[in-house]
Parts: C-alpha cells; structure tokens; sequence
C-alpha cells in the first residue's frame, strides 16, 4: 500500500513511513533507537549536546555515508541561499533517494566494468 502511496505521489516509501514524534518520550525513544544500532551516540561539547552519526553502523554504510554527504551539501546550499526551502524540501522528500540509487548504479556498473577489464 505505501508503495502505491508512493508512486502517487511521486515520493519515495520511506518518506511515508516517518516516525510520528509529537512529545519528546517519542523522539527519547527513535533516539535510543537509533543508538542500540550504534548509529548515534550523544556527546557534549562545550556544554552543547550533539548527536554523533557513524555511518559504518548504519545500514549500507557506503550509501548511508553519501546520503549524508548529499544532506550536509543541500543544508549547505539552502543556509547560503543558492536553493530555496521549497527546492530543499523536494530534495529531501522526492529526489534524494532516487539521486542515490543512480549513483549507486553507476558506481556498481563502473566497479563491474573495471574488474572486466582486469
């Protein structure tokens, strides 16, 4: 069903799957989550709390790494003025995990022709 949703919509799955947090116990909870996978870990630096990612923890580490990478890139370009919110919020609910699965293709394609060569 939300595969169907999706294709509606022309999002991708995961972006109807998200997490209702409407309190902070619900967000605790995604948090300790998150952290029982070794994907988060919480830090305090100059008396700020900041959430550590590692990525090797996460699923498909290469692309969690890229996807990652890609965000801190459209956070960079909406922060600076070069997209909008509207541009920033279709990447981050319509393309970005398409984006990835083209990338990952190529990437797979180019690793495959190498060793072909060899």
């Amino acid at each position: 069903m939300l595969q169907k949703l999706a294709g509606i919509y022309n999002v991708s799955k995961g972006t109807l799957s998200v997490h209702d947090i409407d309190s902070a116990s619900e967000m605790m909870q995604l948090l300790f989550a998150l952290e029982d996978y070794g994907v988060v870990r919480l830090n305090e630096v100059y008396g700020e709390f900041v959430l550590r990612l590692d990525a090797s923890c996460m699923p498909e580490p290469e692309t969690s790494l890229q996807m990652l990478q890609q965000w801190s890139e459209k956070g960079k370009q909406l922060a600076s003025g070069k997209i909008s919110k509207e541009e920033y919020d279709h990447w981050r609910y319509c393309s970005c995990e398409r984006q990835m699965n083209k990338k990952i293709h190529a990437t797979l394609l180019s690793r495959s022709c190498e060793k072909q060569s060899a």
